[in-house]
């Protein structure tokens, strides 16, 4: 028996609500003219919808994310990491619960082995008599997720073919896998997968494949990032076809999402009814800047409250952990939260006296500083320049690039002794922030779930209580 399919499929929108509105009002005319024709539509996402970078995302817990998933109509969800990675375990539990799209997820479980929160290792779903079965996963990033939020890694291929043998035993025509792996791990997966999985839509590394894939027998689409497309997959079924040989023929496409289109009438107003709830949450004033503060300043500031948080002999701090400085006038919490987007967690480390003169040296090498960093929790999406240290608590003399007098807190620097810092979490990691003499660090603290941006909030209320008190 020969049957049409069509599935729209987005991934990671990261919260960029502004196409995000024009996106669905392209998707919802799609589906309702592919409904029109008596064509049955699909529409599924590849995760990472939620972004906490992002003001609304942040001010609303994700609510508003999941209220907008909700009203357009998405039939499930993959769980990609900025679901997984950027709030608690208890926090995850209750989204995934909240959420009134399906969050699909075979691959980290509980420590019980059972779905974490209200996910699901699975679903079935009849559209116009065809059985379509879903299951998703995610990129585990190792044992990241098990050390973090000590749930539990499942194997990949175990999980997903168990699912997928259960989804056939339940009568599903086709089964698709939901994936935020990424490109190169679906098509790693896809051999494994044959003769289980039909297809793949894709997620994580923002792949725009304006053709889909095929794969020793699956198929995989990805539709970029950031709503900038919409993906349309049209699919031939023969329903009497053994499996893993169902699509008899594919054909996929990505639709621009133009700056001119208009947004979804229904998602603009729930967007705008969160404005009021945000609005409550950022228009705190903090203080009031006399003079405008550069973004060396304010990386030199932060770098400082770091120390001040861990108690440390020493702060440190990376530029690209904020996008600017401050003009002067009144500061806001929402200031803040548009200023410092990266998500850099606090955390105490300690370094050697030597590291610290060799970043010193570092610093002052354009080659280094102004190394573009894109991705890793550094944001806007498009990325920034890794910037130049600032320190707080170590003081030199420099002349023609001559570091000299070095000392810690009045006392001559040792370079064999180890110090205690106060920084973010990136300057642990060589690799991530491109200075070669942080290699070697020790971390001893990691603070999951605070951010430099509330540490610094927390701070200047702190401040505030002991000026009034």
């Amino acid at each position: 028996m020969k049957r049409n399919l069509t599935i729209l499929h987005t991934n990671d929108i990261h919260s960029n609500f502004a196409h995000e509105l024009k996106l669905a009002g392209l998707l919802r005319e799609k589906r309702n003219s592919l409904r029109a024709a008596g064509v049955p539509v699909l529409v599924v996402d590849g995760g990472d919808h939620l972004d906490i970078s992002i003001l609304e995302c942040q001010a609303t817990d994700g609510q508003l994310n999941l209220d907008l998933h909700a009203a357009l109509g998405y039939h499930a969800a993959a769980v990609g990491n900025n679901e997984l990675s950027r709030f608690t375990l208890e926090q995850i539990r209750g989204l995934s619960r909240a959420s009134r799209v399906p969050w699909l997820l075979a691959n980290v479980v509980e420590g019980d082995g059972s779905p974490i929160g209200g996910m699901q290792e699975a679903l079935l779903l009849d559209l116009d008599g065809i059985k379509i079965g879903l299951t998703g996963i995610t990129d585990q990033f190792g044992t990241f997720y098990e050390d973090a939020l000590h749930v539990k890694n499942a194997d990949t291929v175990t999980a997903v073919r168990t699912q997928a043998e259960r989804l056939r035993a339940q009568g599903a025509d086709l089964v698709v896998l939901l994936s935020h792996a990424g490109l190169n791990q679906d098509q790693e997966l896809a051999p494994r997968l044959a003769g289980h999985v039909d297809l793949i839509i894709g997620a994580h590394t923002h792949d725009a494949l304006h053709e889909p894939l095929h794969e020793a027998g699956v198929w995989i689409a990805q539709a970029g990032a950031m709503a900038r497309f919409l993906g349309e997959l049209t699919l031939e079924l023969d329903l009497q076809a053994a499996p893993g040989q169902t699509i008899t023929s594919l054909q996929g496409c990505l639709h621009p999402v133009e700056e001119d289109m208009l947004p979804d009438a229904e998602l603009q107003q729930i967007y705008e009814d969160a404005q009021s709830v945000i609005e409550a949450k950022i228009s705190e004033v903090l203080g009031v800047l006399e003079t405008p503060v550069s973004h060396d300043e304010l990386i030199a500031h932060l770098a400082a409250v770091m120390r001040d948080y861990y108690q440390a002999e020493l702060g440190m701090m990376f530029g690209a952990v904020a996008v600017a400085g401050f003009p002067a006038g009144p500061l806001t919490v929402g200031d803040i939260y548009r200023n410092l987007m990266s998500l850099v967690n606090v955390t105490k480390f300690e370094f050697q006296g030597k590291q610290l003169l060799g970043l010193l040296h570092e610093r002052n090498n354009p080659d280094i500083y102004n190394r573009h960093k894109i991705g890793g929790g550094v944001r806007p999406k498009e990325g920034l320049p890794v910037g130049k240290i600032q320190f707080d608590g170590l003081t030199w003399d420099e002349r023609d690039r001559e570091i000299t007098n070095c000392r810690v807190n009045g006392e001559p620097l040792d370079p064999e002794r180890w110090y205690t810092v106060g920084g973010g979490e990136h300057l642990g990691y060589a690799d991530s922030l491109y200075y070669p003499s942080l290699e070697g660090s020790k971390i001893l603290h990691v603070d999951d779930y605070t951010y430099v941006k509330d540490a610094y909030i927390a701070h200047i209320r702190n401040q505030r209580k002991e000026v009034t008190s």
